[in-house]
């Protein structure tokens, strides 16, 4: 053991008041060689680096040489209304994992030995390339040990980003960060909101962590990265400045971790096994998809409004398809989970998308792996609950009864889609219902809310594949929309996932926003989810425009305003899709089409959208050909720059691939806001003039007018430059 080590080794001890604390002595070995990844022990660390730059570790367990721990733990989950509450009880803890034996052979590196504090109980890392990359698989002889713990260094300055959405924050570092796909609550952890909420519906409010979209996966700005196959709830420990604590509820670790040249190559590495997300279809990238409800006629109409003012109409979204419910003592107004058309609501329904076709306007509906009965709904042709429920297709709890999902204020039951003839019977609602209505996309919603005590028809449990149940949902879409041969004309688009929801998801959004400005659960926290899954391979992905959660009794509460709402149409205008969503309170919010104002702002910028089409397809051949998102951290281009590493929550800023840097207004009544330009010449969109940046970056007081947003490309961009000349055609700038 050199000098160093034995110096930060009594350091650590001294500081703890372990001084004399056994510890492991792990044997050292040769630099052993597995494909063109290295590993060695040396120094009582385990170490792993790449031939390409064997300088540079990309992995190394703790100094100290605990990098290995196994418990007997516990998991007490309390569900409120599928945000959930994890208390872990460890009941034995064994932490002096010690290296004493290797095998090498052409396909794997072995290290095995005891864990010395636990009588009995063995280890075995073990090492393989798969695709590339070099996997591991911690295990113990005991699968009593039902938690596995790897402890590594982490420089304390490095940066962590991913882990799929994570909203709240846009570096990790310094959280603990649960995994687990969830209800992300209302006001996530927002102290007015959260508070009300949890007073109403203790839990509900959910916190800064959790999301729909969690991931077992980040990448550093000090180019390192880690992937964890388990589908099982684990936890990543970053509260120590210099080490990761990865925890596994299993009794099997593996993972895998990656090697890239940069930033990018490391999201091109992680999609090999996430899956990569197809370009989406021409239509859906010429126009706005807007949220409408309410029928027939007033769809057409409000169309007919929006259309006359110029506005680039893609798609309608009409989620009520299916036909609406109040909710909430009249506070809110959702759908009925009965996935067939509401011919009362929508007569004349094949005119409709007719005609809409007529005029290149598709149609999109809404559904979720949900039921309800709709007994006292009245107008139906089936009654798909109580189908499901006498072919037993429902999931079940304990004693055989379905489980009960409480949903605001009512209660569904969840498919049992581990059953396969269960998938194909709600496959062929997919594909007589939606796609035989004339649906060519539809919201696929939820996904997060299977019981961890829920008894499946595959007789896996819910610890294993609740995190699967949204993969497996983006998958049977998928399947559905491939059987009718028309993979290259539908979109679905999802808010749950897990690692390998972009193998079969086509699109993404970021779920239930609130109408609010704040990062907890607001526009801020939008940007903040979309550059984070940007790591984690959501390449294709946006938000509601405007927000989705309002909580409104006779027009008195949390309701989207006029400014949010325009702020928000800026913002989205240069993401992956231009969609609106009339919200839980469609009365009480701002709309689109609430008064000549918003409609022409949404016209304007729906035109901004539309301008950025061909580019937007440039971007989505690299999505699908390498992973990359559509929208950027500006680290991924520029990632020495330590003005975006710790950008402040107020100054967000993100990039529509390499050519554009965006720097939305994030706070009401913004008329100027700082903006910060890497070095070289940027041309301002908006006004054409050019603003040089020295060496080290410029940061700037820039105007940010309503309606126009600070946003710049760089000079002799002839994407930039293809843009401004559409934009001057439809005269929203200047010549």
């Amino acid at each position: 053991m050199n000098k160093r080590i034995a110096s930060a080794l009594l350091t650590s001890a001294i500081l703890t008041g372990c001084v004399g604390e056994e510890l492991p002595e792990h044997i050292e070995t040769p630099l052993l060689q597995l494909g063109d990844f290295q590993v060695q022990v040396i120094d009582n660390q385990l170490r792993v680096n790449h031939f390409a730059e064997p300088e540079h570790f990309l992995w190394a367990g703790i100094e100290s040489g605990k990098f290995l721990e196994a418990n007997q733990t516990e998991l007490d989950i309390k569900d409120s209304r599928s945000s959930y509450t994890i208390k872990e009880r460890v009941a034995v803890s064994c932490d002096l994992a010690e290296i004493q034996t290797y095998e090498q052979t052409p396909e794997q590196i072995i290290f095995k030995g005891p864990i010395k504090d636990c009588e009995g109980v063995e280890f075995e890392m073990r090492f393989e390339i798969v695709e590339g990359q070099l996997q591991f698989t911690a295990t113990t002889n005991d699968e009593a040990y039902n938690h596995i713990v790897l402890n590594y260094i982490s420089d304390a300055e490095e940066h962590f980003y991913g882990f799929g959405e994570q909203f709240s924050y846009l570096d990790l570092k310094g959280r603990q960060v649960p995994v687990l796909t969830q209800e992300q609550g209302i006001g996530r952890g927002e102290p007015l909101l959260s508070l009300l909420v949890n007073l109403y519906s203790p839990g509900s409010g959910g916190t800064t962590l959790s999301s729909y979209y969690a991931v077992p996966q980040y990448i550093t700005d000090q180019r390192r990265s880690i992937f964890l196959e388990n589908s099982e709830y684990s936890r990543f420990d970053l509260t120590k400045s210099d080490q990761v604590s990865l925890n596994v509820f299993s009794n099997a670790m593996v993972g895998r971790i990656p090697y890239g040249e940069d930033l990018l190559g490391l999201i091109e590495e992680f999609t090999v096994y996430s899956g990569r997300m197809k370009a989406l279809p021409d239509w859906m990238n010429e126009g706005a998809v807007l949220g409408l409800q309410g029928g027939t006629e007033r769809v057409r109409d409000l169309w007919t409004q929006l259309r006359d003012a110029g506005t680039p109409v893609a798609g309608l979204w009409l989620q009520d398809w299916v036909g609406r419910r109040i909710t909430l003592g009249g506070a809110g107004k959702q759908l009925w989970w009965n996935w067939e058309l509401d011919q009362d609501l929508y007569p004349g329904w094949d005119e409709l998308v007719a005609e809409l076709e007529s005029e290149d306007v598709r149609v999109l509906g809404y559904i979720n792996p949900f039921l309800v009965d709709v007994t006292e709904k009245g107008n139906f042709d089936r009654n798909l609950y109580q189908e499901a429920f006498d072919l037993g297709y429902l999931v079940e709890q304990e004693g055989g009864t379905p489980y009960p999902i409480t949903i605001t204020d009512f209660d569904a039951g969840i498919v049992d889609i581990s059953n396969l003839d269960a998938r194909e019977w709600l496959k062929d609602i997919i594909k007589d219902n939606l796609i035989g209505s004339g649906l060519t996309g539809w919201m696929a919603d939820f996904g997060e809310a299977l019981p961890f005590e829920a008894h499946l028809a595959n007789g896996e449990t819910g610890l294993t594949y609740h995190n699967k149940y949204p993969v497996e949902w983006a998958k049977l879409n998928a399947e559905a929309v491939a059987e009718m041969g028309m993979e290259d004309d539908i979109v679905f688009f999802m808010r749950a996932g897990f690692t390998q929801s972009p193998k079969y998801s086509t699109l993404f959004w970021l779920g239930d926003q609130a109408t609010t400005w704040d990062r907890y659960d607001g526009l801020k926290s939008a940007v903040i989810g979309l550059l984070n899954g940007g790591f984690s391979g959501l390449s294709l992905n946006h938000s509601d425009i405007g927000g989705y959660t309002s909580l409104t009794l006779y027009g008195i509460g949390l309701k989207r305003d006029e400014m949010l709402l325009n702020r928000w149409m800026e913002a989205n205008a240069f993401s992956a899709v231009y969609r609106t969503h009339e919200g839980l309170a469609p009365d009480a919010n701002a709309q689109a089409y609430s008064n000549e104002s918003t409609i022409a702002h949404f016209a304007k910028f729906a035109k901004v959208y539309a301008a950025l089409a061909d580019y937007r397809k440039e971007l989505m051949v690299e999505a699908e050909e390498k992973g990359y998102p559509i929208v950027r951290h500006p680290i991924l281009h520029y990632p020495n720059d330590e003005y975006f590493k710790v950008m402040d929550v107020n100054l967000f800023q993100f990039m529509l691939g390499e050519e554009f840097m965006v720097a939305p207004a994030l706070s009401p009544d913004t008329i100027a806001r700082e903006v910060y330009l890497p070095e070289g010449d940027w041309v301002h969109l908006w006004t054409g003039e050019t603003v040089s940046s020295p060496i080290g970056g410029n940061a700037f007081t820039a105007d940010a007018p309503m309606g126009q947003p600070p946003v710049y490309y760089r000079a002799g961009s002839l994407v930039g430059d293809d843009v401004v000349d559409k934009l001057v055609a439809e005269g929203i700038i200047a010549q």
